[in-house]
């Protein structure tokens, strides 16, 4: 039952360590304290040096102390044990060889409860068991060496030359900082204006956005780290004001070097942006225009406004669904207007101008020499009505249609020159006579005319 009990504390972790407190800290590194036998103080170094047998390091951290190794969690094992067909050593480890490592527990137990690590013993030939050798760090004996060495003052002299050096890399930081806030507020002074010349005949004086824009071109931030002038010394702790003189002298060259580097590289902006592009007025009209700008790189004058005066040409349009918007035919007896959207349906009215009733057999559409007809409609209309609203959607226009009603690189003496054929034929039948009439009409369009209702 003991030896059960054993397994169990250790398994479920209840043998770990206790609270260290505010001074263990595992944060940045600022000396190491070597110490005899882990007890007696030998030096302080910046540097981390191999170690005879009996010496152990202290690492002296920005926050606290803290042991040249990672403190386990919890408790474990130094012992030398059999796992999976050979012998594994841990008690060499640094940990488990440390003066602030303690023991938790030696014993023996029955590997019945644990299976995957076994120590034949002589005594028990038939019987498989391991020997446990447990350690966990002892926090109150390692904060009693902290406090008998007196490392604490050997932190606060680091910490002291440290925070210097922090200090001058942040003052020299600040160079490069006010350097990129001036270069980035100036570029607020650089105008950049759009002049148009319409070669398409189309655009007139609608507004356009170049789409270029201006790219800082800062030079990279250098990077002054005083800390090398630190750890070049055996013992910095004791030669705090030299080594302040050191970054003092330091600092004085590079803020010289710093301030001809800046000087010197913060000179101009990239003026950024395409030779052409296509203006989208909408889902029906667009334009190809060419920009041509009259520099890549723009000086950096502190102070001065500049204007970037950046010539575009709209060179043509390119249209889609050149399909007149309205179109009317009527006769004495029936009226029908056809109103094209955007995808090319047709919206159309029909309207009964007599005092019988009225039956629409089919509507037939014509684009170029291309015709669709819609047939077996048997819509009727009352007496004297019209169609509420918008009318009846009819799916008139056809996909071949459509490839007709889209024209490229379209300039406006090419449209001007351009026809297009467009119109409807209607078939109804005027009830009280059982007469089926029909009206039938086309157009020729000029495409420029018709182009001119999209825009």
């Amino acid at each position: 039952m003991k030896k059960q009990l054993l397994i169990g504390m250790i398994t479920s972790g209840l043998l770990c360590e206790s609270s260290f407190g505010n001074s263990l800290s595992d944060s940045t590194t600022l000396g190491y304290a070597y110490l005899s036998q882990g007890k007696t103080l030998s030096k302080v170094s910046m540097n981390r040096e191999n170690l005879a047998n009996d010496m152990e390091i202290i690492r002296i951290t920005k926050d606290g102390f803290y042991p040249d190794y990672q403190i386990p969690t919890n408790a474990q094992d130094c012992g030398k044990i059999f796992v999976n067909g050979s012998y594994v050593d841990y008690s060499q480890s640094n940990f488990c060889k440390s003066n602030f490592s303690k023991r938790h527990v030696v014993g023996m137990v029955a590997t019945g409860l644990i299976n995957s690590i076994m120590t034949p013993l002589g005594a028990l030939v038939q019987q498989k068991a391991i020997y446990m050798d447990g350690k966990s760090f002892d926090n109150e004996t390692f904060m009693e060496v902290v406090k008998n060495n007196n490392l604490e003052k050997y932190r606060e002299k680091l910490l002291e030359i440290f925070n210097y050096a922090d200090v001058k890399k942040t003052s020299i930081d600040k160079m490069y900082d006010q350097s990129l806030t001036e270069y980035q507020n100036n570029k607020n002074l650089i105008e950049l204006k759009y002049s148009t010349t319409d070669k398409s005949g189309f655009f007139g004086n609608k507004s356009i956005d170049g789409g270029y824009s201006i790219v800082l071109h800062a030079p990279e931030k250098r990077n002054y780290d005083y800390h090398s002038i630190i750890s070049s010394e055996e013992d910095a702790s004791s030669k705090v004001e030299s080594l302040k003189t050191k970054i003092d002298e330091q600092y004085v060259k590079d803020i010289l070097e710093y301030k001809k580097y800046l000087d010197s590289n913060f000179k101009s902006y990239e003026l950024a942006g395409g030779s052409s592009k296509i203006i989208q007025h909408n889902n029906n009209v667009s334009f190809y225009a060419t920009i041509k700008a009259p520099m890549q790189e723009i000086p950096y004058a502190p102070g001065k406004k500049i204007t970037i005066h950046i010539p575009i040409t709209i060179d043509y349009a390119n249209v889609k669904g050149m399909v007149p918007k309205e179109y009317t035919f009527q006769d004495a007896n029936f009226n029908m207007i056809m109103k094209t959207d955007n995808g090319l349906s047709v919206n159309g009215i029909m309207s009964n101008k007599i005092q019988s009733f009225i039956t629409v057999k089919s509507l037939t559409s014509y684009y170029q020499n291309l015709v669709f007809n819609i047939s077996n409609m048997d819509k009727e209309l009352a007496p004297e009505a019209r169609d509420l609203d918008n009318g009846t959607r009819y799916s008139l226009i056809t996909s071949a249609m459509s490839e007709k009603s889209n024209f490229d690189k379209v300039t406006k003496s090419k449209a001007q020159a351009i026809k297009i054929n467009y119109g409807y034929a209607v078939k109804y039948k005027v009830n009280d006579t059982n007469i089926e009439k029909a009206i039938y009409n086309t157009k020729n369009y000029s495409l420029y005319d018709v182009i001119q209702q999209y825009i």
